[in-house]
């Protein structure tokens, strides 16, 4: 599970990197820095959305804590 939220992180950084570099044409070393500070803070994001289920919890508190997690699918579906 930590290698694809890790894998999840690196691939947004560089991503975000590509994107700046070659559509928005920011400087290389700029877009190297939000890049990173993007995919950190996407690992940051799935590594807290991997770990808020946790078993024995009522269906009510499930679904509260589920939410951040359906407001971002929501977010990206749009």
């Amino acid at each position: 599970m930590g290698a694809a939220v890790l894998f999840t992180g690196l691939v947004a950084g560089i991503s975000m990197t590509s994107i700046l570099a070659t559509a928005v044409s920011v400087p290389l070393l700029v877009a190297v820095i939000l890049g990173g500070v993007w995919g950190a803070l996407v690992l940051s994001l799935d590594r807290w959305l991997i770990t808020l289920p946790r078993p024995g919890h009522s269906l009510g508190r499930a679904l509260w804590r589920a939410m951040p997690r359906m407001i971002v699918r929501g977010l990206l579906a749009a």
